[in-house]
């Protein structure tokens, strides 16, 4: 039997935004790392001494935070691509519900209409006179 009420589809909740604080903890900890490892390839000698402070810091603390920043903006984008996705999807599916109860009304009305006696086993001719009429005023 069809069903007379609309589908409630409720929208998943929304993905959540990058944490800024474990963002910049995480920066904290790969420069730190990454200066340290610096100053250590510098000073045993596997870094040449014509390379500045500027350029260890570059290699090691700037170029590892922004491969993570990115890794991190490309995930969040996935997600979040995912969500709208799926929520275009049921906007889709209730207009097309919509869409399918109002070409078919007639069709809803009846089901309703006999499933209601089929249930209280009495007539309801003024009741599908009402029905109708309400349904079309509205």
């Amino acid at each position: 039997m069809i069903s007379w009420k609309i589908p409630s589809l409720e929208h998943p909740p929304k993905p959540k935004l990058p944490r800024l604080m474990l963002w910049f903890f995480l920066v904290a900890i790969i420069g730190f790392i990454g200066f340290g490892i610096g100053v250590y390839f510098s000073s045993i000698g596997v870094l040449s001494s014509d390379v500045s402070n500027n350029q260890i810091i570059a290699l090691f603390v700037v170029l590892p935070v922004i491969v993570i920043l990115f890794i991190r903006l490309l995930a969040y984008s996935i997600v979040s691509y995912d969500h709208r996705q799926f929520t275009d999807m049921l906007d889709d599916a209730r207009q097309e519900w919509g869409y399918w109860a109002r070409k078919h009304l007639g069709i809803l009305a009846y089901t309703r209409l006999t499933q209601f006696d089929e249930e209280k086993k009495q007539t309801l001719f003024c009741l599908h006179c009402r029905l109708i009429k309400a349904i079309y005023c509205n």
